[in-house]
C-alpha cells in the first residue's frame, strides 16, 4: 500500500520495489507482465537499479523477449548514472558487438570507470582486454596490473588467467612458480580451468613435483563439474593402476599358502578376497572363517571385520551380541572404525546395555583419530545436547573436521548452521559453500538446499536456471521438497520455460509422498485443467488428501467445492466445516466464508454475533471484504452494538486496500460528517476513487452532489456525466435521480421522455425498496396520454439489450414526435 502511494507520487524507487514484488510474488500474486510494467516505470523515472535490471532482462530474455539493442539502451542509461554492473555489461557489449557496434575504445572506457572504483569483474575484463596480443590495446603491464587487482580480491578467473600468463610466458617472462601458485589458488575456489591445469602439471611433473594422487584429486574436482576430457584422463589413471599390473588370482594362491601356515595377516587378506570375490569365487562363509581365525589371534582389522560379518549376518547367522563383542575387542586395541561401531552399539543399546555417556567416550576416541562418522555423531550430540551438555560452538569444530574429510552429512549440517547462525555468525555465502560440497557428493538434502540458495540468491548470485538442475537431482532421489519446488518452477516458468505437464509430473511425485502443498497444487491443476484434463472430481480427491492433513488452502478450496457442488455432492454443512478448519488456521478468506455462512444461515444456524466474530478474525488479517462487512454491521448495529466510529475504522481499512464500496462508504462519512468531521474535499476524493473502479453508487452520489450543490458548486455537465455513467452501470440511484431531474427540470432541463424512461427502468433494478417505491409513485403521478416509442420498448421488453439500446437513443438526443 505504502509503495503504491509513493509510486503514485512518482517515486521511482517505490516503483522498482513494486516491480520486484510482482516479479517474486512478495505480498502480491506473482505477475511478470505487471513486474515488467513497473520496472519500465521505475527505469523511465530515472532509477539506475531499475534501468540495469531492465537491461539485464532484455539481455537474458527474462520476462521479455531478448532484445540486445534494447538491453544496451537501458544499460547505457544506468551506466551514465554510475551503476558499476551496467558499466561493465556495456563494456562487454562493445567488446563483443552484441546489440551495439563493436568498438574496443568504448569498451575499454566503460570497463575502466568501474575498475577504478574496485569493481572486480571489470578489473578482470580490463586485464583480459589488455592481454589480447592481436589487439591494438595489447599492454602486458596494464593486463598484469588489472588482473592482479582482481586476483588479490579473490576473483577466481583472474587468478587462473594470471597463472596461464606466467605458464605460457608469451607476454611476460615465464614464471612456473607464480603459475602454479595462481592455478592452485583458483583451483581451490572451484575454477574448472585452473583445476585442469593443476592436475595436468602434477600428473606430468611439469613445473612441480610429480604427484599422481594430488593430480587425481584436481582432475576429480574438475570432472565433477562435467568436463568430459578430464573424466577420460581419470579413467586412464585408474586403468593404469600406477604402472603395476594387478593379478588377484596369483595373489590369492600365495595368501592361502601363508594362511595355512598360520600367517595371521594372510588369513585376514584371504577373508577380504573371499568376501569380495577378488581372485577367488565369492564365498561369505569362507570369508567369515578366515576373519575368525585371524581375529582369534588378535588381528585388529579381522576383529572389526568379524564384527561387521555378525552384525549383517553375512556367511554366519546374524548375532548382535557377537558383533558387539568383536567391535569392543577391536576398539580396545585402537581400531578407529571399531571405536565408532562400538559407540553406536552403546548409543542404540544393540548387543549391549544402552549407555550414552560411554558411547560418547568411544565416539570421542574415534573422532580424535579422524573418523568422520564419529566426528559427525559427536557434533550432533553436542549440538543437540544428547547425553552431554549442549555446546553448539564445539559442535561446529567437529562438524568442520568431518566435513573436511568429505562427510556429506557434516557438510550439509555446516550449511544449515551458517545459514541459521547456530553457534557461528550467520553467513549465507559460507552456508552455500558447504551445501554445494555436500550436494556435489550426491546428498539430496544438500542438493535441494543448493537449489534453494540459487533460486533465492542467498550467499550466491541468483540463478534460477541452475537451481532447477539441483532440484532435479534431489527430486530424482525422492526428495519431496525438491519435487514440489520443481512443480512450482515449471508451473510458473521460474528459471525454465513454463511447462504445465512437467509441473504436474513433479507435483504428483511429491503429492504421493504426502506433501500437502503439492497435493493442493495438483488439485488446482485438475480444477483448472492446466497440464491435465479438467476434472473437478480428481481435484476434490487431491484437495481432500491435503485438507485432511490440515492444509488450510486445500480446506478452503474443498469448502468452496462442497458449497457449490463442484466435483462433490453439494453439502453446505460440510462446506462450513472445511471453511472453519481453514479459518482456525488463520486463513482470512476461509474466516470470511464462515462469517457469510453464519450471517446468511447457509449450512449452519444463522447467528449474526458469530458472523461478526469471524468477520473480525479475517478483518484483522487484512481481508478487505470482511473489513467492509464488519463496517456495515457496526454502522447499523447488526449482530454487534451500533458504533459509528468502529464502522468508519473498518470502512477505512478496506478502503485503504482499494475496495470500491468501502471507498464509497468513507466518502459518504465525510459527506455527512458521520464518524468523521464533514469534509467536502475528502468526500469527493473517496467518491472519485470508487467511481474510478466503476462502482455504480459512486457515480450516483457524485451526480447528486453536482445536481444539488450540497458540498460542491452546482454543475449541470458534471452532474449529467456522472449520473448517466451510473445509470448505464445499472445504478438505481442514478436512474432515479435522472428521472426526477428530467421530470421536474431541476438544473439539467426538463425532458418528459427521459424522465419517464429513467423512472421506468429504476424499479427494474430493485436495489433499494425505498427507491423502487418512490420511482413507482412518480410514474403514477406522471401525466401523459401516450408512450414514447423509446419507453414502450422498455415497458414491453425487459431485456438488457433493449434497455441499453433505448439508453443509447436517449443519449443521442432523439425525440418522440
Amino acid at each position: 500500500m505504502w509503495y503504491k502511494k509513493a509510486a503514485d507520487r512518482d517515486d521511482a524507487i517505490a516503483k522498482y520495489l513494486i516491480a520486484q514484488a510482482y516479479l517474486n510474488g512478495h505480498g502480491v500474486l506473482a505477475n511478470e507482465s505487471l513486474a515488467l510494467e513497473w520496472f519500465k516505470k521505475s527505469a523511465e523515472g530515472g532509477y539506475a537499479v531499475a534501468q540495469y535490471a531492465l537491461g539485464d532482462m532484455y539481455y537474458e530474455g527474462k520476462v521479455v523477449s531478448a532484445n540486445l539493442e534494447e538491453s544496451a539502451k537501458w544499460f547505457l542509461l544506468a551506466a551514465k548514472q554510475g551503476h558499476l554492473d551496467a558499466q561493465r555489461s556495456l563494456g562487454f557489449m562493445y567488446v563483443t558487438g552484441l546489440g551495439v557496434a563493436k568498438v574496443l575504445e568504448v569498451a575499454r572506457d566503460w570497463y575502466l570507470i568501474p575498475a577504478l572504483k574496485g569493481h572486480i569483474s571489470s578489473q578482470t575484463a580490463l586485464g583480459m582486454l589488455y592481454s589480447k596480443k592481436r589487439s591494438k590495446f595489447f599492454n602486458p603491464e596494464e593486463s598484469l596490473k588489472w588482473l592482479y587487482l582482481a586476483a588479490q580480491q579473490g576473483r577466481a578467473n583472474a587468478r587462473f588467467l594470471l597463472g596461464r600468463i606466467y605458464a605460457k610466458g608469451d607476454i611476460v617472462p615465464r614464471n612456473p612458480v607464480e603459475a602454479v601458485k595462481w592455478f592452485r589458488l583458483a583451483a581451490e575456489q572451484g575454477e574448472l580451468n585452473a583445476q585442469k591445469a593443476l592436475g595436468k602439471k602434477l600428473s606430468e611433473g611439469t613445473d612441480v613435483k610429480l604427484n599422481l594422487a594430488e593430480a587425481a584429486k584436481w582432475y576429480r574436482l574438475a570432472g565433477e563439474q562435467g568436463d568430459k576430457k578430464v573424466q577420460r584422463v581419470l579413467v586412464e589413471m585408474r586403468v593404469e593402476g600406477k604402472g603395476v599390473k594387478k593379478d588377484p588370482e596369483e595373489g590369492a594362491k600365495w595368501y592361502l599358502l601363508a594362511a595355512k601356515q598360520g600367517d595371521v595377516s594372510s588369513r585376514f587378506a584371504l577373508g577380504k578376497m573371499f568376501a569380495k570375490g577378488d581372485g577367488v569365487s565369492q564365498d561369505l562363509a569362507e570369508a567369515a572363517k578366515w576373519y575368525g581365525l585371524a581375529a582369534e589371534k588378535g588381528h585388529v582389522e579381522a576383529q572389526y571385520a568379524l564384527g561387521e560379518v555378525y552384525e549383517r549376518g553375512e556367511g554366519v547367522k546374524e548375532d548382535q551380541f557377537a558383533a558387539t563383542k568383536w567391535y569392543r575387542l577391536a576398539a580396545e586395541n585402537g581400531h578407529v572404525n571399531a571405536r565408532y561401531a562400538y559407540g553406536l552399539s552403546l548409543a542404540k543399546g544393540v548387543g549391549v546395555k544402552e549407555d550414552l555417556e560411554e558411547a560418547f567416550k568411544w565416539f570421542f576416541l574415534a573422532a580424535d583419530k579422524g573418523h568422520s562418522g564419529a566426528q559427525f555423531i559427536l557434533a550432533e550430540t553436542l549440538s543437540q545436547g544428547i547425553g552431554v551438555e549442549r555446546d553448539p560452538g564445539v559442535a561446529v569444530k567437529w562438524y568442520r573436521l568431518a566435513a573436511e574429510q568429505g562427510s556429506v552429512k557434516a557438510q550439509f549440517r555446516l550449511g544449515v548452521i551458517y545459514s541459521q547462525g547456530e553457534g557461528v555468525p550467520q553467513n549465507q555465502a559460507e552456508a552455500y559453500k558447504w551445501y554445494r560440497q555436500a550436494a556435489e557428493g550426491g546428498y539430496s538434502l544438500a542438493q535441494f538446499a543448493v537449489g534453494e540458495k540459487l533460486e533465492k540468491g542467498e550467499g550466491v548470485t541468483k540463478r534460477p536456471a541452475e537451481a532447477i538442475k539441483w532440484y532435479r537431482q534431489a527430486g530424482e532421489k525422492g526428495n519431496l521438497e525438491a519435487q514440489f519446488r520443481l512443480g512450482e518452477m515449471y508451473s510458473k516458468g521460474l528459471g525454465v520455460a513454463r511447462n504445465p505437464k512437467e509441473a504436474v509430473n513433479w507435483y504428483r511425485q511429491a503429492a504421493k509422498q504426502g506433501n500437502t502443498e503439492a497435493q493442493y497444487s495438483l488439485g488446482e491443476m485438475y480444477i483448472n485443467g492446466i497440464g491435465v484434463a479438467k476434472s473437478p472430481e480428481k481435484a476434490a480427491e487431491w484437495f481432500l488428501l491435503a485438507a485432511e492433513k490440515k492444509n488450510p488452502k486445500a480446506q478452503l478450496e474443498l469448502g468452496k467445492m462442497c458449497a457449490n457442488g463442484l466435483g462433490v455432492d453439494q453439502d453446505l454443512a460440510k462446506a462450513v466445516k472445511w471453511f472453519r478448519l481453514a479459518g482456525e488456521q488463520g486463513l482470512p478468506e476461509a474466516q470470511y466464508n464462515v462469517g457469510v455462512a453464519y450471517y446468511d444461515g447457509r449450512g449452519i444456524r444463522r447467528n449474526k454475533k458469530e458472523a461478526a466474530k469471524w468477520y473480525r478474525m479475517a478483518a484483522e488479517r487484512g481481508h478487505a471484504e470482511s473489513q467492509y462487512q464488519l463496517g456495515v454491521m457496526f454502522g447499523v448495529g447488526d449482530g454487534v452494538a451500533e458504533n459509528v466510529n468502529e464502522a468508519v475504522k473498518w470502512y477505512r481499512a478496506a478502503a485503504d486496500q482499494k475496495l470500491p464500496k468501502a471507498q464509497f462508504a468513507i466518502g459518504m462519512a465525510y459527506c455527512y460528517g458521520i464518524g468523521e468531521p464533514q469534509d467536502s474535499m475528502k468526500c469527493l476524493a473517496y467518491l472519485q476513487l470508487a467511481a474510478n473502479q466503476n462502482f455504480p453508487p459512486a457515480f450516483g452520489m457524485l451526480g447528486y452532489c453536482y445536481v444539488t450543490g450540497e458540498i460542491v458548486p452546482k454543475n449541470k455537465e458534471k452532474a449529467l456525466d456522472y449520473l448517466l455513467k451510473g445509470a448505464n452501470l445499472r445504478s438505481q440511484f442514478s436512474q432515479y435521480l435522472l428521472g426526477m431531474a428530467y421530470k421536474y427540470g431541476e438544473e439539467i432541463g426538463q425532458d418528459y421522455d427521459k424522465g419517464l424512461y429513467f423512472l421506468t427502468i429504476a424499479p427494474k433494478n430493485d436495489q433499494d425498496s425505498d427507491l423502487t417505491n418512490k420511482s413507482l409513485k412518480e410514474l403514477e403521478s406522471y401525466k401523459y396520454d401516450y408512450y414514447s416509442p423509446i419507453v414502450k420498448n422498455v415497458l414491453l421488453d425487459n431485456s438488457d439489450d433493449i434497455i441499453e439500446f433505448s439508453l443509447k437513443l436517449l443519449l443521442k438526443g432523439k425525440r418522440r414526435r
